[in-house]
C-alpha cells in the first residue's frame, strides 16, 4: 500500500530526528541498527493508551490473566493515563513484574527496546515504535480499530484479535513460527 509506505517513511524520519540521527537515509539503515546490542531478557508490556474517546478505546481488559502465562521478567510501560488498578495487583502478586508507567521518556523506551525479548501492546505508539525498531511486537486489537489499517509495520510484528489471555500470551510464539502480519 503506497499510502502506508509514505506514512512509514515520515514516521521513520521523525524518529531519526528525535534520536539525533537526522542524516541517516532510509531504507538503507533500518532503525533496528540504531539500537545498542544488549541481552534480550525482558518482556515489555504497554497495556493501554489514554484515549478520551470511549468509542475508540483500545484497552484490553485481560492483561492480568495473560501475564500469568508469560515468562519473566516483565516491565509494564506507558503514559500515566494507562495506569490502572490491575497493574498494582500484578506488581504485588507476581514475581519479577515491575511498573514504569508514567516514568519513561522516548530515550528510555529505546533503551528498554534494546533489552526486550518481545513487546506486547495494544494499538498504541509504543507498539508501533517497537515494531519500527525491529523488536518482536505482539499487537493486541480489541475490535475498536481495524488491524488491516493500523497494525504495526515490521517483519517481527504480529496482530492478535482473539482476546483470550492464553492466546494473547502466546503471541510471541506466532512471531517465532513466522505467523506475522495481518
Amino acid at each position: 500500500d503506497p499510502t502506508r509506505k509514505v506514512l512509514l517513511a515520515e514516521t521513520h524520519k521523525i524518529l531519526l530526528e528525535q534520536l539525533g540521527h537526522p542524516d541517516v537515509k532510509l531504507p538503507y539503515a533500518p532503525l533496528a541498527n540504531l539500537l545498542p546490542v544488549a541481552r534480550k531478557e525482558q518482556i515489555l508490556l504497554a497495556p493501554g493508551t489514554k484515549n478520551v474517546d470511549v468509542s475508540r478505546e483500545k484497552k484490553y481488559h485481560g492483561w492480568l490473566e495473560a501475564i500469568r502465562y508469560m515468562a519473566r521478567p516483565i516491565t509494564i510501560i506507558g503514559d500515566a493515563g494507562a495506569n490502572e488498578p490491575w497493574i498494582s495487583q500484578a506488581v504485588q502478586q507476581l514475581k519479577d513484574v515491575k511498573s514504569l508507567i508514567g516514568r519513561t521518556s522516548v530515550t528510555d523506551l529505546i533503551d528498554l527496546f534494546s533489552k526486550a525479548q518481545v513487546v506486547y501492546a495494544v494499538d498504541n505508539g509504543i507498539g508501533h515504535l517497537a515494531a519500527c525498531f525491529g523488536v518482536p511486537t505482539v499487537s493486541v486489537f480489541n475490535g475498536k480499530t481495524d488491524p488491516k489499517l493500523f497494525a504495526p509495520y515490521g517483519k517481527n510484528a504480529v496482530v492478535i484479535t482473539d482476546l483470550r489471555p492464553g492466546v494473547v500470551a502466546n503471541g510471541y510464539h506466532d512471531i517465532i513460527l513466522g505467523k506475522n502480519g495481518v
